[in-house]
């Protein structure tokens, strides 16, 4: 199926890092190829403010209230399956 893709939600990002590295806060010999240590947006909204959505710096590992939405700078990645 191609309409499986989607954006990953704020646990699934954090679910990635390893907290003891930096640039990128990935582990050693992980399998992803072309990350950037930047922010990465999540699917997940700010509460209390939904015009943010979560966001997962892999630089270093900090997940952080994001710029809003529509704020195009941000970087993304896509998980398949699941919701």
């Amino acid at each position: 199926m191609t309409g499986d893709w989607r954006l990953p939600n704020r646990n699934e990002l954090t679910s990635l890092l390893d907290l003891g590295t930096f640039n990128p806060a990935l582990p050693a010999l992980n399998p992803f190829q072309g990350f950037i240590a930047s922010l990465y947006w999540s699917s997940t909204t700010i509460a209390t403010n939904t015009e943010f959505a979560w966001g997962v710096n892999l630089d270093n590992g900090f997940v952080v209230g994001s710029d809003v939405k529509t704020n195009g700078f941000n970087f993304v990645t896509a998980v398949r399956g699941g919701s």
